[in-house]
């Protein structure tokens, strides 16, 4: 199992990549003269992808681009560092989420300046690298307001990209300040299509995976979520908690994904599981086929 942790030293935060297979194995750490954060990680079997954020700082051997940066690191399998690229624009940039495939490796996160268009407040930003670092495309897409790519997904049917978005072009706003949105793009980076979905409060999609059956999104509502009669109902309330600290908390449900054959998105239903958070967020996962039935 690969993890990683950030330490607090001075100086700033330096992060740490960490292999563990029943007992650690390495240990590697790395960082700029300020604040920095290991986010994601993904491996193919042989190598290890590293990615998150730089702020005001350049990792050895690269460039600060703005104020914060995003970073892309690759480990092979014994901890051996081959790689790493620090990006971004000359504002705020961060990469969120890492998946590979056997053409290279892909990122997302935020930007809130330029990557390969005019920026509209924060975009999200979906990246490819090669094995071996070179930039093979990046696509940055978003509406007027704020939108992060939290989490991709790829397999042979394309790239899918999760977050969450105050409003993307072509899609209807749900409820609250925050949507949930999946997007799929082909191998060579053309969109596909996108969904946004929510419930009446506020959403953000945190996960997504791919197989033969259809892309599953977890992540968290704050409210009642459309087609789900199972989180229906009145949110309760809790004593002495305000509802920015009611946003922040924490969950854990276990999740079954049901599938509907005619490719529509269905919520799944949470099964019974110990360990539920007792503040107003709920979890939910999403199940959509790789070519879900158009909006009419």
């Amino acid at each position: 199992m690969f993890s990683t942790n950030v330490l607090e030293l001075p100086g700033g935060s330096e992060t740490c990549s960490t292999l563990h297979q029943g007992v650690g194995q390495w240990t590697r750490q790395f960082g700029a003269s300020n604040v920095d954060e290991a986010l994601a990680i993904a491996s193919d079997g042989t190598s290890i992808y590293v990615v998150g954020g730089i702020e005001l700082g350049a990792l050895p051997g690269q460039t600060l681009v703005g104020g914060g940066d995003a970073f892309v690191r690759k480990y092979d399998s014994n901890g051996v560092e081959q790689w790493t690229r620090q990006f971004g624009t000359d504002s705020g940039d961060e990469a969120y989420g890492v998946a590979v495939d056997a053409s290279g490796v892909y990122v997302t996160g935020k930007t809130n300046g330029s990557l390969g268009q005019p920026a509209q407040g924060f975009d999200v930003f979906l990246r490819k690298y090669d094995v071996s670092g070179n930039v093979v495309w990046t696509r940055q897409f978003g509406g007027p307001g704020t939108d992060y790519g939290n989490a991709v997904a790829v397999n042979a049917t394309g790239v899918y990209v999760a977050g969450e978005t105050t409003g993307l072009p072509g899609q209807t706003k749900i409820g609250g300040l925050f949507d949930s949105f999946v997007a799929k793009f082909d191998l060579a980076g053309a969109p596909q299509w996108v969904r946004q979905f929510g419930g009446d409060a506020e959403d953000a999609a945190f996960g997504v995976t791919v197989n033969a059956a259809g892309v599953s999104v977890v992540g968290f509502v704050q409210n009642v979520v459309p087609d789900s009669p199972t989180l229906a109902g009145p949110m309760p309330t809790f004593a002495g908690t305000t509802p920015t600290a009611q946003k922040r908390g924490l969950f854990s449900l276990g999740l079954t994904p049901p599938i509907r054959p005619t490719g529509s998105p269905r919520m799944a239903s949470p099964s019974t599981s110990a360990g539920t958070s007792a503040l107003p967020r709920r979890a939910r996962m999403l199940l959509l086929p790789s070519s879900p039935t158009p909006r009419t």
